[in-house]
């Protein structure tokens, strides 16, 4: 087995952070639940809420194409794997560019002057890209393991996202009370 770690702590890293992407969709579902049974009777949080949560999600997927040389990168992981997952890798880095790095850098994230943004972000094209990253770095972790490179799994099990956004119901349920 292959120690390495500059790899486990990147790995490590890369799957909590899509732990924390997954877990705060979970949240939002459970609010978005209560909101369509118009239990939520604050409009003006459930905005400022939907926009945090945008900036968060796409702040944290940005993570998954940064360069910097500080930063933890996918691609020092994807570099001693088979090359179809750093295709992958690709593939995303192309529907990021297409879909959401414009929104995260020109407006979320640092307010570009006359940059015009689109209307909205939906919500299933997110959801989706969210799906397959996440999909991916599984892949990426399994090839990582058939390479011989000792790298923890963390389980993400629907289950505790199911228990999350029940949570969530009932907090946000209680805050109406």
């Amino acid at each position: 087995m292959i120690e390495d770690p500059n790899i486990q702590e990147t790995a490590h890293v890369l799957q909590e952070t899509i732990l924390d992407i997954l877990r705060r969709r979970a949240v939002k579902e459970g609010l978005e639940h209560l909101a369509l049974e118009k239990k939520v009777p604050y409009e003006v949080t459930l905005r400022i809420y939907g926009n945090d949560y945008l900036r968060s999600q796409l702040s944290d997927l940005r993570k998954f194409f940064d360069r910097d040389s500080k930063a933890y990168q996918v691609r020092d992981l994807t570099a001693v794997v088979d090359p179809k997952v750093k295709e992958e890798h690709e593939n995303l880095y192309r529907r990021w560019n297409a879909n959401f790095d414009a929104i995260a850098n020109k407006l979320l994230l640092h307010l570009e002057r006359d940059y015009i943004p689109p209307e909205g972000v939906s919500g299933q094209i997110l959801d989706a890209y969210i799906d397959d990253m996440d999909m991916f770095l599984y892949r990426l972790i399994g090839a990582l393991t058939n390479a011989g490179y000792g790298v923890e799994y963390i389980v993400r099990d629907k289950t505790s996202f199911q228990d999350l956004n029940s949570d969530a119901i009932k907090f946000f349920s209680g805050l109406g009370n």
